[in-house]
């Protein structure tokens, strides 16, 4: 599984691959969890406009790294997600727990507020 990244300023944008599955689940959980540590100031942006499935293992290490960034003042923030990830995340109040943008630049601009 590719996983791309970029940093901007204080802002690591990952963009997970279009299917996040079981199969996925440890590699992408290792993955959030190396770039959390080795950017120990930065804020983390997972930009999900490939993404079109994901399962609840892959939401439950959401939150465990929203809750790691927290502890040291940093915050986890998402855009571009498509209709039917959106539709999974309204069903299990994710956007009520995490910051969702429409845009990357939209959720970029947010950072700096």
């Amino acid at each position: 599984m590719k996983i791309v990244t970029k940093k901007v300023e204080n802002v690591i944008i990952v963009y997970p691959p279009s299917w996040l599955d079981l199969d996925t689940s440890a590699q992408f959980r290792s993955r959030i969890a190396k770039l959390i540590d080795a950017e120990d100031e930065c804020h983390l942006l997972l930009n999900f406009k490939d993404v079109k499935h994901i399962n609840s293992a892959n939401l439950s290490e959401l939150i465990k790294a929203k809750k790691k960034l927290e502890k040291s003042k940093r915050a986890m923030k998402m855009c571009g997600v498509h209709d039917k990830v959106k539709d999974v995340f309204e069903v299990v109040n994710f956007n009520t727990f995490f910051e969702i943008f429409d845009t990357e630049d939209e959720a970029l601009f947010s950072f700096k507020n």
